[in-house]
């Protein structure tokens, strides 16, 4: 098993006797009895002088350590919407034992003004699976970005420079490794040189390791019946800032690859010269009529496999993104199936389920009775199906990305990038006559093995593998009602 993977042990958390949600595991309470909004908007808002820091911000980082019933986020998201800020909000919040989506329902009913934000949240939510899940929220200017796993061991994954700091974790006498000296490095780390944070919590020992972290701490009145709250504020303030591009970049290639970091890149209002040498998108190998997306399971949930689930689901939320905006994608619906090649790769894939705790929501063992009523037709043996994914067509979605970001996308079909150049500015793609076909500050090779023909990426160890599609005759009655696979 790999060492960064331990399969989650989901939360359990009742209402108490006072309506305060409780947790056994840990013999405390997620917040105070006198409501979580209100404890998030005292605490956590105010304690880092939120919204009043949006107003002139282009972008705002949140790192939270325990995300819980989500109650902070929402409350977050709830006055970025109120204070009609133009700022992108990104949220990062780390939980070792998250709850699922039926109790973050339950949770959230208690609380009518977050219906419907709840709602989207847990529209999106992920399957209760260790690594990072990211999600797009009011167009893409609210992003959350879910680190299932241990604290300390998922923010040492992370790469951000937060602006404030949400310290949430349950009380230290009864969860210490949320207040470890290892977690606080961590958050300084992390931390921009005008970060804040705040807490409930004003523990001795929790005063003592930020102040040694580097954050300058002060008490202030706490929310009901906490008469104390701490806040702080980043007094080391050093490293060298981030480096600033001009928002405007050059893709080579306008397949998936290309038309997706396209729309990602429209999304966050940077200009886009995509650049390719047929005459429209998806003319190779996003051209295949039908491709499948599923993860790739290993026996030892090595990088190939947490990548590709990761990936998978946000593709999945993705393609539903598009779909809610009006672009029209092919594909079809009610999961893929993979067939076993045989008994010993059948009894592997079910260790692999069995021993990483996958969840159902995102695949299922099925026996031949089951698999073959799903699929339409017989299948040969033991089938492990993922409810949902889902086939597609690859040009259909490369259609999509660029339908969403047109407006800020110059695409220039026909046009081989034969050569870069680099200068004062950034970079030149010039053709074969040398002649500039467009300058940015950022290039992205989305071009596959035809990157290998330009000098600056000569060295990436690319190779081409040869893809096929079979074509077969549609028989009436005969169909599959979903997309099976077995080797391929």
């Amino acid at each position: 098993m790999s060492p960064d993977f331990q399969p989650l042990i989901p939360a359990a958390a009742t209402f108490g006797p006072n309506g305060a949600l409780y947790s056994a595991q840990f013999g405390d309470v997620y917040a105070s009895s006198e409501g979580a909004l209100a404890q998030a908007r005292h605490v956590f808002l105010g304690g880092n002088d939120l919204p009043d820091r949006w107003h002139n911000a282009e972008r705002f980082t949140i790192i939270e350590t325990g995300f819980g019933a989500g109650m902070n986020f929402l409350a977050t998201w709830l006055a970025w919407r109120s204070a009609g800020s133009s700022v992108r909000l990104h949220f990062v919040s780390v939980e070792k034992h998250p709850l699922d989506a039926a109790t973050l329902e339950q949770i959230h009913s208690h609380y009518p003004e977050v219906a419907e934000i709840s709602g989207l949240l847990r529209r999106d939510y992920p399957p209760l699976l260790p690594g990072f899940h990211r999600l797009h929220f009011d167009d893409g200017r609210v992003t959350l970005t879910l680190l299932f796993g241990d604290a300390a061991a998922m923010l040492r994954q992370l790469q951000a420079k937060a602006n404030a700091f949400f310290l949430d974790g349950f009380a230290p006498a009864k969860n210490p490794q949320m207040w470890s000296k290892e977690l606080f490095v961590q958050l300084t780390r992390l931390a921009d040189a005008n970060a804040t944070l705040a807490t409930y919590t004003v523990a001795s020992a929790v005063c003592a390791g930020l102040s040694d972290a580097g954050f300058a701490v002060e008490k202030r009145p706490g929310f009901g019946h906490k008469r104390d709250m701490l806040c702080g504020r980043n007094s080391r303030r050093v490293g060298r800032p981030p480096v600033r591009y001009e928002p405007h970049a050059i893709i080579i290639g306008a397949g998936l690859t290309g038309t997706s970091c396209a729309q990602r890149l429209a999304a966050r209002g940077w200009r886009l010269d995509l650049i390719e040498r047929n005459e429209g998108p998806a003319q190779e190998g996003s051209g295949n009529p039908a491709g499948l997306v599923r993860p790739v399971f290993s026996a030892d949930w090595n990088t190939h496999s947490r990548f590709t689930t990761a990936a998978y689901l946000y593709a999945s939320r993705h393609q539903a993104m598009l779909e809610q905006a009006g672009q029209q994608i092919i594909r079809g619906e009610g999961g893929v199936l993979q067939l076993a090649r045989d008994a010993v790769h059948l009894g592997k894939l079910q260790r692999i389920v069995e021993q990483f705790s996958l969840p159902a929501d995102l695949v299922q063992l099925l026996q031949v009775k089951e698999a073959t009523a799903l699929a339409g037709a017989m299948v040969a043996g033991p089938a492990f199906w993922f409810p949902k994914a889902v086939w597609a067509n690859p040009g259909s979605m490369c259609i999509a990305n660029l339908a969403r970001s047109r407006e800020l996308v110059r695409c220039h079909y026909g046009r081989s990038v034969h050569a870069l150049r680099r200068t004062e500015d950034g970079w030149e793609a010039l053709d074969s006559m040398q002649s500039v076909l467009a300058r940015a500050p950022v290039v992205v090779l989305a071009n596959a093995y035809a990157a290998s023909r330009i000098s600056q990426s000569a060295w990436l160890p690319l190779r081409p593998v040869r893809g096929q599609v079979s074509f077969l005759p549609s028989q009436a009655g005969k169909n599959l009602r979903m997309a099976v696979s077995k080797d391929g």
